[in-house]
């Protein structure tokens, strides 16, 4: 369901912070731990956004399906608005 969504979607995050730190995870721990606290953050705004796609467009027929098929669109429109800073 959705929570397998969540779910992917923090895996992800997390393995693009570790592929663009080199797979370097250092010494620094309490660094460490705000990186993963940022990623499951970030995975939680985009798979609400996401939802919220999906509940507009399909109401209470929506699936994770729908909620999946909206991820793409959704971080695309997350990097655009960093990209806008």
């Amino acid at each position: 369901g959705i929570g397998d969504v969540l779910a992917g979607t923090m895996s992800a995050y997390m393995a693009w912070y570790t592929i663009l730190n080199g797979g370097n995870t250092g010494s620094d721990l309490q660094g460490l731990k705000q990186q993963r606290a940022f990623a499951v953050w970030t995975a939680c705004c985009t798979v609400k956004r996401a939802t919220k796609l999906a509940f507009d467009n399909k109401r209470r027929a929506m699936s994770s399906r729908d909620v999946l098929g909206n991820i793409c669109g959704v971080i695309a429109h997350m990097e655009d608005d960093i990209e806008s800073y």
